[in-house]
């Protein structure tokens, strides 16, 4: 598991606001939603993302988006923890939010969106910003809508992880925001299994039990905070395996027609 993580973290290093390409890495499952580098698409190996990577063992993976909004790098650390918890299960697309996407105050990358209808499973992630999403993440959800009225996203998983500016800084508003999007696309929540106060890692530092909150201590994000988001990962490719185990037996045990 530690040679997985250290794998992904070394790839994402470099700044990430010059948005460079990143090729996939099938040694880990991981694939990143690339944008303003002049490229056509805004999914690197379109074809992997669709059909799923194999791996030598014969079974396919499934695709994890984790779509996130950034503007100081923080909320970014965290889409990249839960990325290395949940990389030797799943696929994953890391989809970052970007203001090229938005035009006239509309969100406009479809590329993204379709990247999400071919996942398994979505987590959420953006800053808690005077008591909410950020507007560019909201402007993504609106988008969404013709999503909604299809349930094109209905029973795949999905999770979400905030920071704000204070311990009691309403990320919990944001969170239920999450929730109550993915609730209007018939999506199934995950949320934390870890009493706040009780773990022994200091995991859920804030007790959050409805996603991953978390705030900066002096300047930075407490380990225990990239451990709970890493387990958040981990738990959100749990799910998403079983759920398609599941899916997979009704398949197989359904009457013909």
């Amino acid at each position: 598991m530690r040679g997985a993580r250290d794998k992904i973290a070394k790839q994402f290093c470099a700044d990430a606001t010059k948005q460079s390409r990143v090729p996939p890495r099938k040694d880990s499952g991981l694939l990143r939603c690339a944008r303003n580098d002049g490229a056509e698409g805004l999914v690197q190996n379109e074809d992997a993302v669709e059909d799923g990577w194999t791996p030598q063992n014969g079974t396919t993976m499934p695709l994890l988006a984790i779509v996130y909004f950034s503007i100081s790098g923080t909320t970014e650390t965290l889409a990249h923890a839960v990325a290395r918890g949940a990389a030797e299960m799943a696929e994953i697309a890391l989809c970052r939010i970007v203001g090229d996407d938005i035009v006239a105050g509309r969100f406009r990358n479809a590329r993204l969106v379709e990247t999400i209808d071919r996942a398994s499973a979505v987590a959420f992630g953006s800053p808690t910003y005077m008591g909410g999403p950020a507007a560019q993440f909201k402007a993504f959800a609106d988008a969404s809508s013709d999503r909604w009225s299809q349930q094109r996203w209905a029973s795949k998983i999905a999770a979400g992880f905030t920071t704000g500016a204070c311990a009691g800084g309403d990320q919990l508003h944001t969170l239920t925001y999450f929730s109550i999007l993915a609730a209007q696309h018939g999506m199934l929540w995950c949320g934390l299994d870890i009493p706040g106060g009780e773990d022994p890692s200091g995991r859920n530092r804030l007790g959050s039990q409805l996603g991953l909150a978390t705030h900066l201590v002096d300047g930075a994000l407490p380990q225990s905070d990239l451990i709970t988001a890493e387990y958040l990962g981990q738990r959100l490719a749990n799910m998403v395996g079983r759920n398609d185990r599941v899916g997979a037996m009704r398949s197989t045990f359904s009457p013909s027609p």
